[in-house]
């Protein structure tokens, strides 16, 4: 029987085109992906609108999405002058991404803890939940690594 699973992840966008070797240095932080406004999404005929920096956990089987989210907040806190600085000087938007892929019905408990919250507003970061009732079992590897 699948279980219902989560993935956390935190990005830097901005619409320029932008070295994201920056964020990297800065943050001392190797991301799980990178990409530049233009780059071709893969897969697809379509290019990228923005220039993204992330870092995610994989999907992960839980019961409560704060898991997920303090294993990518622990890596960013402490740095929260860093992420600022970098957010001022180069226009960046802060996202923390949770998608939740639901199987059977359950979902994990999803809510935000205070000192995550007070993290969100240290940093002027957005939170965005997608939740999806597995409609894709048949193909669902593949949309996994989309």
């Amino acid at each position: 029987m699948d279980k219902t699973r989560a993935k956390v992840y935190f990005s830097a966008t901005t619409e320029e085109y932008f070295d994201t070797n920056i964020i990297t240095e800065e943050l001392k932080v190797s991301p799980t992906s990178t990409w530049q406004v233009g780059d071709t999404i893969p897969n697809k005929p379509l290019k990228r609108k923005e220039t993204s920096w992330e870092f995610s956990t994989e999907y992960e089987e839980t019961f409560d999405i704060n898991e997920q989210l303090k294993k990518v907040s622990v890596i960013l806190e402490g740095k929260e002058k860093i992420l600022k600085d970098l957010k001022r000087t180069h226009d960046l938007d802060y996202m923390f991404m949770i998608v939740i892929i639901m199987e059977n019905g359950e979902t994990p408990t999803t809510y935000l803890e205070k000192n995550f919250i007070k993290f969100l507003a240290k940093i002027d970061a957005n939170v965005d939940v997608d939740l999806y009732a597995n409609p894709y079992e048949d193909d669902m590897e593949e949309w996994l690594n989309t």
